[in-house]
């Protein structure tokens, strides 16, 4: 994918930038991507649970998450949330 901005000094607060600031490459292809994976993906079973696009997306948030606020994230601890939230 190509870089969502230009400018190297905003690289480093993309959270505060809006989509229209982005460059419109990078925006056609993370919307591919999410397509892609949303409708392409097969389902996986990890534990008799199935795992589609979604769930993946889902488990990501939670990785996101756990290194933005400076914690390790863990494949065990993320899908046990997502297992819980689900049912």
């Amino acid at each position: 994918m190509v870089r969502p901005i230009v400018d190297e000094n905003n690289l480093q607060s993309l959270e505060n930038i809006g989509i229209e600031d982005l460059r419109s490459e990078f925006v056609e292809q993370a919307f591919n991507l999410r397509t892609r994976v949303l409708q392409g993906m097969k389902i996986k079973h990890i534990n008799n649970q199935e795992m589609d696009g979604s769930t993946w997306i889902e488990m990501a948030e939670q990785y996101i998450e756990a290194i933005n606020g400076r914690t390790v994230p863990t494949i065990e601890n993320s899908w046990t949330y997502i297992c819980r939230s689900r049912a």
